[in-house]
């Protein structure tokens, strides 16, 4: 009896494991285009299969006489029993396994205050909520939802939760959909916004029939009527981030039922055409929104897929040398993502790798393609322009090319902004889905009873210059991108760049009247320096910041006796003469606004400079001596201050990191980070007892700084 019933479980076990590895083996191959029967039902055999065969395994075990392989399997039953219960629990509900208790059913009244906890978060969190919305229009949507609370439904409220987020129009701050505290429903279709309308770039293995189709209508309501109906759900810092991020917007079905856009947020009627004229329905379920945000973001597709699919790219940076027109070569540039990539080469040395490949080949152009780069670590930015600006073999108009895009975001606008800035670059695509000046770095908060989660900006990031207030970056050669160019494979951005023909170069003159040469003040904490170089005369813009993001640097070429043009678009620079004959003042023209700069002697020093230059106590009491005007005018003060002192720390200049922290203490006394980072530094130092007392006030601004925690709790068992 013992032996067939030990027969049995090994065929279940064989049986077991045949059923994991195949089904393992086709969700594999069918992961690129998921959904569907085939799919479903690979990884219902590959799971099964791993249930099977453990469970199979144990009883084996069980059924044994010796104790130590009873005991086994009483342990290694409880494997998959654990995951059925967890595969059960997820399929009902997945917040339950994140949130570690059954999902919220907030009351009516538990939403009013998740609302007022909301705006209350966004305003005094973000730096600047007020930018681009008006006081009365937060409290008027606030007090509109506030009167349809009673009334509303489920859908209703999430949809209230999206369109509180969005109203600062500020791409950083958004519900964190990331996170599995949400749960909706998505149609599974990836779709792009092409000139001539919304059509469908993916629908998975089961609606991959409809990849082509224009989206007309959805539930009944014509496409132009949903796009405008869903704009206020919709967190985007400008027209393109907005043309980015909309076609995930309109797949979410419990907005466009909270919307009256469809009846039922389990199934819609879109309606479609295949570009003969005839329209046709089609009715879709959506798919889990974790599962669609796998499928839609977190899957990686090749370097090579087209720029219209909104995934990640295999590699967040890469190169490679293509031939261009004319026997010509191209090095090809694809810079995905802004990050480090673990595990491989650091982010130094894949620019110190790609600078000596410039060096050391025949590079006739390089092509920087940012059209997928969403983001990552600003930081690593600067270095990697520093380097292609040094390279006088491709730093040449009409060698050098940037192409940019709508999904061109965060840390990539920031590196657009600095190339357009400090170099020759021509850019090639459509706009940028967000301006050079923006605010960025959220800080997550947790809404009090839905346990909703919602990403707000605390820091304002500038790139350029201060009163730069563009919504996004223009490309000099704006480029079309057609539903037919898709489905044809074609890429007709990088055909731009092949019949790319550079215009006669302007000339640079090493002859000028030496008087414009000098120095001018442009802000309290930016001067404006224009010398004489080895080609001709230049002008740069310098804040003295060690890996500066604002930093602009030109060539200047004459237009007229006192008027220079510059290599940046719409920049032009003229020199004004005093009663005396003397010039005094710079009229700088950036982006159509124009700068009046006075000159000031070859002599004077900003606080920053001071600091660069070594004479830290001179720069503190230069900061100090105007420290109201540096706090008011200078938004990423505090930040830059910060990461000064962040570098004489890992310098192990542990005096002058203290100086710096308690500067940024005089600077900024109700800031929690900088007793923060003062405290670290006392630490660093072995001054334990003013460490501690650092952290406490830090603790006192902000009771939920877990770092503050962790280190008192660290510094008192000491």
């Amino acid at each position: 009896m013992i032996r067939n019933v030990r027969l049995g479980l090994r065929i279940l076990l064989i049986l077991g494991l045949l059923s994991m590895v195949v089904g393992g083996f086709l969700v594999y191959k069918l992961i690129a285009i998921p959904f569907g029967l085939l799919f479903n039902t690979a990884l219902a055999f590959g799971f099964g299969g791993l249930v099977l065969s453990l469970a199979a395994a144990s009883l084996w075990l069980l059924v044994a006489r010796q104790l130590w392989k009873v005991l086994a399997g009483a342990v290694l039953m409880s494997v998959p029993v654990l995951l059925v219960i967890l595969a059960t629990i997820a399929t009902v509900d997945h917040r339950s396994l994140y949130l570690r208790l059954l999902p919220p059913k907030p009351t009516p009244e538990e939403w009013r205050q998740d609302f007022g906890y909301l705006t209350e978060q966004l305003v005094e969190i973000h730096p600047n909520v007020f930018e681009k919305v008006s006081g009365r229009q937060i409290i008027q949507t606030v007090t509109a939802l506030d009167r349809r609370i009673p009334e509303m439904t489920g859908t209703e409220f999430l949809a209230g939760v999206f369109e509180l987020t969005a109203l600062p129009r500020d791409g950083h701050t958004f519900p964190f959909v990331f996170m599995p505290c949400y749960k909706f429903g998505v149609f599974p279709l990836q779709t792009y916004m092409f000139d001539d309308g919304l059509f469908i770039v993916n629908g998975g293995r089961e609606n991959q029939r409809l990849v082509g189709s224009r989206i007309v209508a959805i539930g009944g309501v014509r496409i132009d009527d949903v796009i405008e109906r869903m704009h206020r759900y919709v967190p985007a810092d400008g027209p393109y981030n907005e043309l980015d991020r909309i076609p995930y917007m309109l797949m979410i079905a419990e907005l466009l039922e909270a919307e009256g856009i469809i009846e039922n947020h389990r199934r819609a009627t879109f309606t479609l055409d295949v570009g003969t004229g005839n329209e046709y329905d089609v009715t879709l379920k959506p798919i889990n929104n974790i599962i669609s945000m796998y499928w839609s973001s977190i899957r990686t597709v090749p370097n090579s897929a087209s720029p219209v699919l909104p995934n990640d790219r295999k590699d967040p940076y890469w190169f490679a040398l293509r031939d261009g027109p004319r026997g010509s070569k191209t090095l090809f540039f694809g810079f995905n993502k802004v990050i480090e990539e673990s595990g491989v080469e650091s982010f130094e040395q894949f620019t110190s790798r790609l600078d000596s490949f410039i060096a050391d080949n025949q590079v006739d152009r390089l092509v920087i393609d940012i059209r997928n780069n969403d983001g990552g670590n600003g930081s690593l930015v600067p270095g990697l322009v520093s380097m292609i600006k040094g390279h006088e073999k491709i730093n040449q108009h009409g060698k050098l090319f940037v192409l940019i895009g709508r999904k061109t975001f965060s840390a990539a606008v920031m590196f657009a902004s600095m190339m357009e800035n400090n170099t020759n670059a021509i850019f090639v695509g459509e706009p940028t889905g967000q301006g050079p000046n923006f605010y960025s770095q959220p800080r997550v908060i947790t809404l009090p009873h839905s346990k909703l989660e919602v990403a707000i900006s605390t820091s304002y990031t500038p790139s350029s210059l201060a009163w730069d207030n563009r919504h996004t970056i223009e490309p000099d050669v704006f480029v079309d991108y057609t539903i037919d160019d898709f489905l044809m494979n074609k890429d007709p951005v990088m055909e731009a760049v092949d019949n790319y023909t550079a215009p006669e170069q302007r000339k640079v003159t090493a002859e000028a009247d030496p008087a414009v040469l000098g120095r001018y003040l442009l802000s309290p904490y930016q001067i404006v320096l224009v010398e004489r170089g080895d080609a001709g005369l230049t002008f740069s813009i310098d804040d003295f910041m060690d890996g500066s993001c604002v930093r602009v640097s030109s060539s200047i070429y004459p237009l007229g006796d006192s008027k220079f043009a510059t290599d940046i678009r719409d920049v032009t620079l003229e020199f004004v003469e005093n009663n005396m004959g003397s010039i005094d003042r710079l009229h700088l023209m950036w982006k159509h606004t124009e700068k009046v700069v006075r000159r000031v002697p070859d002599d004077y020093r900003l606080p920053m400079e001071f600091i660069a230059d070594g004479a830290i106590d001179d720069g503190i009491d230069s900061f100090l001596a105007n420290k109201d005007v540096y706090v008011r005018r200078f938004r990423s003060l505090e930040r830059q201050v910060n990461t000064m002192g962040y570098q004489y720390l890992r310098d192990e200049r542990f005096d002058d990191a203290v100086k710096i922290f308690k500067l940024n203490v005089e600077l900024f006394p109700m800031s929690s980070n900088v007793y923060d980072s003062l405290g670290e530094a006392y630490m660093e130092r072995g001054d334990k007892k003013l460490a501690i007392t650092n952290y406490e006030k830090s603790l006192e601004l902000n009771p939920d700084n877990e770092n503050a925690v962790n280190m008192l709790k660290r510094l008192r068992q000491q």
